[in-house]
């Protein structure tokens, strides 16, 4: 039974995932420049950068009643280095995941640690975690993601082809 039920929910998320890459094709916006933040310093309160009408905030904490903003954590320095997307459930749209992406890839060249992911391994483990958090699967751990070292190549198996 557990077998079967594996196998529906990959089928189920496979339709997902190629479902949410067919839209974002036929999407074109061109509101959806990252415009960074030049006087974005490692330790002060500012932005790191904009998005559409939002604010990016990348740094060691996050507002949780802000609903209109991004927030990043950085957790680069902890045992297992990672990035966490605060209520990244919130964040639906392909486009507007793979440029925060980029974001978080822009901020981890700028300040380089031993923090390493690949934007493709980052998508997927988005993906399947809007996907768990949708079907309340564990939302308490899906609706956020931490995109840590331990879990590079843990989604990759997704974009097989």
């Amino acid at each position: 039974m557990k077998k079967e039920m594996r196998r529906k929910l990959c089928a189920l998320l496979s339709s997902y995932i190629v479902l949410f890459n067919s839209f974002i094709l036929l999407k074109n916006n061109n509101d959806d420049e990252v415009v960074y933040n030049d006087n974005y310093y490692l330790f002060c309160s500012d932005p790191f950068a904009y998005y559409k009408d939002k604010e990016i905030y990348i740094g060691y904490r996050y507002n949780v009643n802000d609903k209109d903003n991004i927030y990043i954590v950085d957790g680069r320095y902890l045992r297992d280095p990672n990035m966490k997307v605060v209520n990244s459930y919130r964040i639906n749209d392909m486009r507007d995941m793979e440029n925060i992406i980029k974001v978080i890839c822009e901020y981890g060249d700028m300040y380089p640690t031993r923090w390493d992911r690949t934007p493709e391994s980052m998508k997927y483990e988005w993906i399947i975690h809007n996907f768990c958090y949708l079907f309340d699967i564990e939302p308490h751990r899906s609706g956020d993601v931490d995109f840590n070292n331990a879990d590079e190549n843990k989604y990759l198996i997704l974009n097989k082809k």
